[in-house]
C-alpha cells in the first residue's frame, strides 16, 4: 500500500485546468482530459478514438441496460478554458466512437477569442449513465436539439447540458462507466498519439460543465455543438443542357376539348404517436398509526397532459367485523376519479383503492390528500399509496377495463385478469 502511494503522488501532473490535477494510475475513467493541436488547419485530420471496455447486461429490463450503453459527454474548450463546444454521444459497451476533430470537435466555436476558427485546446470528456428515451422531447412536440445525439435502436439519449427538455430536476449528471479514449496531435512533422488522462475535477464537473453547456448553445445561432456523426452533404443537381424546339409552321384542324373529369388523391398525414409507457413515479412514507389522512405527491417529471395514476392503501389496526376498512370513508381531492376499490372481504381490515387523473397545470411536483373518516379511523394501522405518471395514454377514455379482487395469505399472489381491446392509433 505504501509503494502504491508513493508511486500515485509521483505521478501526479499539473495540467492546463483550473483547480485540477490529474494521475495516470488508472487506464479507464468516468472524467479524462487531453489536448488537441492544429485543427482545421491544412496539416491533415487528427482524431479521438472513445471507448467503452465493459459488458452489457444480457438480463437487463431495457436496451440500453442489455447493450451496457453509456453517454459520453465531450466538452472542447479553447486555450483560455473557454468552452467552445459540446455534445452527448452514446456509446455501447465495447464500442468505439472515432471523431475527426476538425470536422467534428471544433467545427463551430462560439468564442470571440477563436475568431471563428478554433486550430488548439482541449477536451474533456465526462461519462454519465444513459436512461431517457427520444420521448422526452417528442411526447410534447419538441425537436431533438443538435447537441443531443441519440441511438434510436435502444431507445436512449445524450443530453450534455443535463436539461432532457425540461427533466433538469433529476439534478447534475450521473456518473457511469468508465472509458478509455485515445487522441491525436497534428505536429509539425508528423501526427502523435497519447491516452487521454484520467483527470477527476474538485468541484465536480458534473454539475458545471453541463451549466456552461446550456449557456452556449442556448445562445450561439447553430454555433458551439459539436457531432457524434459527420452530416452526409446533399448531392447537388448537375444542370442538363435542353435542346430548344425549333418553331414548323403547320395546319392543324382544332378540336373542341371535352373536359374530362379527374379523381384528386388527398393525402393525410399519419401522427407519430409516442408510445405508452411510464415515465417516473414518487410515494410518500406511510403514515403513523390513527394518521385520518394520507398525503402523496405529483411526480416533478409529469407534463400538462399526462395521465397519472394513484393507489391508496388501508390497514386498520383489528379484524373481522369489530374493524373492517370497508367501513371507512375516504374523502378523494379535487380533480381525481375513482377506477376501483377493493377490499379483502367484507369483514377485512385491507382495502385499495384506485385514481386516475388527467395533469393540469400546478400539478408536477404539487401534494394531494386524501382523508379518512369513519369509526375505524382511530384505528388505522398504516395508509400508505403512491402517484405515477405515464405517457402516450388516451386521456380522453384511459380507463377501458378494470378488475380487483382478494387473495388468501400466501407468498404467491393471483392478479385477476381483465380483457382489453387493441386499439391502433392513427
Amino acid at each position: 500500500m505504501v509503494l502504491m502511494m508513493a508511486r500515485i503522488r509521483a505521478a501526479i501532473t499539473k495540467l492546463a485546468w483550473s483547480g485540477m490535477a490529474a494521475a495516470e494510475s488508472e487506464e479507464a475513467g468516468v472524467e479524462l482530459q487531453n489536448y488537441f493541436s492544429n485543427a482545421n488547419t491544412t496539416g491533415g485530420h487528427a482524431f479521438v478514438n472513445i471507448t467503452a471496455p465493459l459488458e452489457g447486461n444480457a438480463t437487463a429490463a431495457t436496451a440500453a441496460l442489455n447493450n451496457g450503453e453509456t453517454c459520453t459527454m465531450i466538452y472542447v474548450f479553447d486555450t483560455t478554458q473557454a468552452m467552445q463546444e459540446c455534445c452527448g454521444c452514446p456509446l455501447t459497451a465495447d464500442g468505439l466512437l472515432s471523431l475527426d476533430i476538425t470536422l467534428q470537435l471544433a467545427p463551430a466555436p462560439v468564442g470571440s477569442s477563436t475568431s471563428g476558427i478554433l486550430r488548439d485546446g482541449s477536451i474533456r470528456i465526462l461519462s454519465t449513465t444513459a436512461s431517457v428515451p427520444p420521448a422526452a422531447w417528442l411526447r410534447d412536440g419538441s425537436a431533438i436539439p443538435p447537441e443531443v445525439g441519440c441511438d434510436t435502436a435502444n431507445n436512449v439519449c445524450c443530453d450534455p447540458t443535463g436539461a432532457y427538455n425540461g427533466l433538469a430536476r433529476l439534478g447534475v449528471l450521473t456518473p457511469g462507466s468508465e472509458l478509455v479514449a485515445w487522441g491525436q496531435h497534428i505536429q509539425t512533422t508528423q501526427t502523435t498519439e497519447d491516452e487521454f488522462q484520467v483527470a477527476p475535477a474538485e468541484p465536480s464537473d458534473y454539475a458545471g460543465l453541463p451549466e456552461a453547456c446550456a449557456g452556449i448553445v442556448a445562445g450561439a445561432s447553430g454555433g458551439g455543438v459539436c457531432l457524434c456523426a459527420i452530416p452526409t452533404p446533399t448531392p447537388t443537381a448537375t444542370p442538363t443542357a435542353t435542346a430548344t424546339p425549333t418553331a414548323t409552321a403547320t395546319a392543324t384542324a382544332t378540336a373542341t376539348a371535352t373536359a374530362t373529369a379527374t379523381a384528386t388523391a388527398t393525402a393525410t398525414v399519419t401522427p407519430t404517436a409516442v408510445p405508452p409507457g411510464p415515465l417516473t413515479s414518487a410515494s410518500n412514507d406511510n403514515t403513523t398509526a390513527g394518521a385520518a389522512e394520507l398525503p402523496l405527491d405529483v411526480p416533478n417529471l409529469s407534463r400538462v397532459g399526462d395521465f397519472i395514476f394513484a393507489t391508496v392503501v388501508l390497514q386498520t389496526g383489528g379484524s373481522g367485523v369489530g374493524n373492517p376498512a370497508g367501513g371507512l370513508t375516504v374523502s378523494t381531492p379535487s380533480g381525481w376519479n375513482l377506477i376501483l376499490k377493493t377490499t379483502a372481504g367484507v369483514a377485512s381490515n385491507i382495502q385499495m383503492d384506485t385514481y386516475w387523473k388527467v395533469a393540469a397545470a400546478g400539478d408536477p411536483g404539487s401534494t394531494y390528500t386524501w382523508s379518512f373518516s369513519g369509526g375505524a379511523t382511530d384505528s388505522i394501522a398504516l395508509a400508505s399509496g403512491g402517484i405515477s405518471d405515464y405517457v402516450g395514454v388516451n386521456t380522453a377514455s384511459p380507463i377501458e377495463n378494470s378488475s380487483g379482487g382478494q387473495n388468501a395469505s400466501s407468498l404467491s399472489i393471483v392478479a385477476p385478469s381483465v380483457t382489453t381491446t387493441q386499439k391502433t392509433v392513427s
